[in-house]
């Protein structure tokens, strides 16, 4: 423990960072660096069609739920539909999975579906 406190009081007093700056500064690199991976072919309908919207197929519905918001806000040509028979009983308790449907918001035709197995 003594030479620890020994070398930092032999560093420079110029030289000593405080934890907010070392955080100010952490934070900006982390912005800088995503950023610079942003892709503007992330946004594209083909994108959240293929790669987004299945994601959410399985999951819990609080993170379905989630994804399916996200999909929304980012694609203005179609939204997804979760139905299931009766009044959520069966989905609140696991038993069952729920129907996906994606719907396209022009003319409300049914673009694609995931119909689940249902016991």
């Amino acid at each position: 423990m003594e030479s620890s406190t020994r070398a930092y009081r032999s560093i420079p007093e110029r030289f000593h960072v405080n934890r907010r700056s070392l955080q100010i500064v952490l934070g900006v690199g982390w912005i800088i660096d995503g950023l610079l991976k942003f892709q503007p072919a992330l946004f594209k309908p083909a994108f959240i069609g293929i790669v987004i919207r299945p994601m959410a197929i399985g999951q819990p519905t609080l993170i379905a739920s989630a994804i399916n918001h996200m999909a929304n806000f980012l694609s203005h040509e179609a939204t997804m539909w979760v139905a299931v028979f009766g009044l959520g009983e069966g989905i609140v308790s696991g038993m069952i999975t729920p129907d996906h449907y994606v719907v396209s918001r022009d003319d409300g035709s049914v673009v694609r579906e995931f119909i689940s197995a249902q016991p």
